[in-house]
């Protein structure tokens, strides 16, 4: 028996409420779900091609005793979220409900969305859909197909072809929890010893992989899946804070992923894009780095498709916000820098240190600088009597002068102006800095 607290009781209650709504939100959208006047097929395919790379799953379940035996099991797993919803109700309606479209919980207590399909009728389809992806998955879509043909075969050495190929369709994962002689002894047949399928010609069957460079969509679709668009933070040997942008794309060790990435490192190249290949001793990652790249790059191939990021929407905004700050020049203060810094934590992250420490930093820096201005203020410097020395005695005015590199074709504006009080003079500039950052963070969020 499990006894739970009371706060234990009514969390699982909430959930299940929870739950039940989802469930019943979707089979409303089901029925009453429409694609929009202007949909476009061809960007959503490559997506979704994307994301299966990163998140789908193509393999065969073997069931010894079962009528059928094989069974391919098509599923692309994503957790709950307004955003995701609406992207997997959309694919199951592109897909023409060929799939099922289903939420529960997963083993981890998380909402999840599934769409799936065991159905040897539906992958055929499937196959033709998701062609643009590559390795095991694409790989695996031609095995099931003779996976399919061995089986329905009334020759013993085929049938248990067809078990080594549904038996070896991944590289990479688990260990198999039940041995292959085992299933071929519930099978009632021997061990394998006869050659691979071959083609109508009679030719050794070759499952080559895709050879095709993906897209920027795909790679988008990918990045939404499986990648990391962050901001990070490091300090300097000034004592200042560097702002590093960072996409970072990561995949199993295996030969087929090797092929993969080395086809999205083509395709940044041939962009002229610089990009880092990490071969690590499980996995190989890609990283686009800095601002050069990523900002001035980057950024301008991803915003086109900013309406296709779902889930990954906000990284993007993010990732759009800390540009515009950078290009105007506008986070080199210490109003705009803290600013700045509150952004990069409004949004979901996964950080070492706390804002309080960053923004401890931030004064440190502006302290240290500011202890050398006359005013002890940035962006203030004094104003001296005509053809006088250059004293405290002769200060007559301060100026506060504008720290924009960038007005934005005059979006921003900030006119220098002087003042006979220093109260004044600061007061003045923290209210068009604060003016400034409002009107940078409309301009990216009125975008959407």
């Amino acid at each position: 028996m499990i006894f739970y607290s009371t706060s234990s009781k009514q969390r699982v209650i909430e959930e299940h409420l929870n739950l039940d709504k989802i469930q019943n939100l979707l089979s409303k959208k089901k029925e009453s779900f429409q694609l929009p006047a202007n949909f476009n097929f061809n960007d959503f395919r490559q997506l979704a091609n994307g994301l299966f790379q990163a998140e789908g799953y193509i393999g065969c379940r073997i069931r010894p005793g079962v009528g059928k035996v094989f069974f391919p099991v098509f599923n692309l797993v994503q957790n709950y979220s307004e955003e995701s919803f609406n992207f997997f109700i959309t694919l199951w309606i592109v897909l023409e409900k060929k799939c099922s479209l289903n939420v529960r919980f997963s083993s981890s207590g998380k909402l999840i969305l599934i769409l799936s399909s065991e159905n040897w009728k539906n992958i055929s389809y499937l196959k033709y859909y998701f062609s643009l992806c590559y390795g095991e998955k694409y790989i695996n879509f031609a095995k099931l197909e003779d996976i399919r043909k061995l089986s329905l075969s009334d020759i013993k050495t085929n049938i248990g072809l067809a078990v080594d190929l549904a038996y070896n369709l991944s590289l990479v994962g688990n260990p198999k929890v039940v041995k292959l002689e085992d299933i071929l002894s519930k099978l009632g047949l021997d061990k394998i010893n006869t050659p691979a399928p071959t083609t109508q010609s009679g030719a050794k069957q070759d499952y080559s992989d895709n050879k095709n460079l993906p897209t920027i969509l795909f790679f988008i679709g990918f990045i939404i899946g499986d990648g990391v668009m962050h901001i990070r933070l490091r300090k300097t040997a000034s004592g200042s804070i560097n702002i590093i942008p960072l996409i970072v794309a990561s995949q199993v060790a295996s030969k087929y992923n090797k092929h993969f990435m080395e086809l999205l490192e083509k395709l940044f190249k041939s962009l002229n894009i610089p990009i880092r290949f990490k071969n690590n001793k499980d996995s190989y990652l890609l990283n686009l780095e800095g601002k050069e790249i990523v900002f001035n790059k980057v950024l301008q191939l991803l915003n086109p498709y900013s309406h296709l990021f779902f889930w990954k929407s906000a990284n993007l905004e993010l990732f759009n916000l800390v540009n515009l700050f950078m290009i105007t020049g506008i986070h080199l203060n210490l109003k705009g820098l803290n600013r700045l810094l509150e952004l990069c934590f409004s949004y979901s992250n996964d950080r070492i240190n706390t804002l309080t420490y960053w923004k401890e930093i931030a004064n440190i820096y502006y302290n240290k600088a500011d202890s050398n201005n006359l005013s002890r203020n940035h962006l203030i410097r004094p104003v001296y009597c005509r053809n006088s020395a250059t004293s405290n005695k002769n200060i007559v005015a301060w100026l506060v002068f504008s720290p924009l590199k960038t007005s934005l074709g005059g979006k921003l504006v900030f006119n220098s102006k002087q003042f006979l009080d220093l109260n004044e003079a600061i007061a003045y500039r923290d209210s068009k800095i604060t003016t400034i950052i409002n009107d940078i963070e409309s301009e990216i969020r009125n975008k959407k």
